[in-house]
């Protein structure tokens, strides 16, 4: 496809690429491992919690800093087709781990962490991001954390915020609860057939376009998908809707926005030139449309959470400071104030799949996931 240019805290009971991590669409929430694996590694994870292994883990990351990844939390259960991709949290899973990080962390403003990094004793230290300015975030989640007096930063695309509609992956899901009837064609990947058990290939070339593509011909795609499905849950479409620039602007005191490129196409699929506009026009839209007040523009999170040598040069250039990817193996922890991953630093991605104990052993710098391509970010 063509490439486009400028446009002290016990791990106790809870309260009631290019450089490439976290979930993949459409597959497993366990990362591809299936049930099998995932018990194993929950039982370890119990033996672990049984034997104290997350005090020690305390004790020895009191100078680290865990960067916790959100993306959308809702109050209701989604269809099966679109919750698969691991994204979505339910409220009250994302409440009981608030109230944890309250009582148990040190929860800080994410630039404030990396800038000043801690020596000595305390509590473990975390910082919240949220990836992709859902609405429900505001809705939902921000009023908790406003409420215990957690900070955490939103990475925001500025192209969602100017035209919301889903984001193109959560769209294809939805649009795929009632799969098209028949085969159709569409423009640069001709016949697209979305029909129950003929749909993986059209999935993943669908899929695959739109990582690399402008807002426009996803839209195109996107468009040409709806005609040819069904009828789908209206109120879907309103639950994951991305936050229009109104909404950003009445964001509380405690929530910070940083730069998620311009349309959040992966920086892997796009040249020099379009890597350097994505992040230069992408941190441009937040500071005309939300000013310096409340945004933190030296903060890049990349889409995906993938990055290559070369955009982390590009971004170098630009000014960014800080560059956040997503989680490369199990146990790499970020290490504030480390010039040599600035540009690069993991996060760990919450989602439905994380066990209340593996969430807890989080906190703590140990990541229990495997590395497989993510599925937003």
């Amino acid at each position: 496809m063509a490439q486009h240019n400028g446009a002290n805290a016990t791990v106790g009971d809870m309260r009631g690429k290019s450089t490439r991590s976290g979930h993949n669409w459409g597959a497993s929430p366990t990362g591809g491992g299936g049930s099998l694996n995932l018990g194993v590694i929950n039982a370890g994870f119990w033996l672990a919690d049984a034997v104290g292994v997350g005090r020690l883990l305390g004790r020895r990351s009191q100078d680290r800093l865990t960067i916790l990844c959100y993306h959308s939390i809702v109050d209701r259960p989604l269809p099966e087709r679109v919750s698969r991709a691991g994204l979505h949290l339910q409220l009250d899973v994302f409440a009981r781990q608030a109230t944890y990080l309250a009582d148990h962390c040190e929860v800080i403003p994410l630039s404030e962490a990396l800038e000043r990094p801690r020596r000595g004793r305390g509590r473990p230290r975390v910082a919240l991001t949220f990836d992709d300015g859902y609405a429900n975030n505001a809705r939902l989640a921000f009023p908790i954390l406003s409420r215990l007096g957690l900070p955490a930063t939103l990475f925001v695309v500025p192209s969602f915020a100017s035209k919301p509609r889903l984001p193109w992956w959560d769209e294809i899901n939805w649009l795929l609860t009632t799969p098209p009837t028949a085969a159709f064609e569409w423009g640069p990947l001709g016949t697209l057939d979305f029909r129950l058990g003929a749909s993986d290939s059209a999935f993943r070339r669908a899929r695959e376009f739109c990582m690399g593509a402008m807002p426009d011909e996803r839209a195109q795609l996107l468009d040409r998908l709806a005609q040819a499905a069904g009828a789908r849950d209206e109120s879907i479409a309103e639950l994951l809707r991305p936050s229009s620039w109104e909404e950003l602007a009445r964001l509380p005191d405690v929530i910070r926005i940083g730069n998620h490129t311009h349309t959040h196409r992966v920086i892997d699929r796009i040249n020099r030139v379009a890597i350097e506009w994505e992040i230069a026009s992408g941190r441009a839209e937040l500071l005309r449309h939300l000013g310096s007040r409340q945004t933190e523009p030296n903060l890049l999170c990349y889409p995906r959470g993938v990055s290559t040598a070369e955009a982390r040069t590009v971004a170098a250039g630009l000014g960014v400071q800080w560059g956040l990817g997503l989680l490369d193996g199990v146990g790499h922890r970020p290490t504030a104030g480390a010039d040599s991953n600035r540009l690069n630093l993991p996060r760990m991605i919450v989602g439905p799949q994380l066990s209340d104990r593996r969430f807890r052993f989080a906190t703590v710098g140990f990541y229990p996931v495997r590395r497989v391509p993510p599925a937003s970010g």
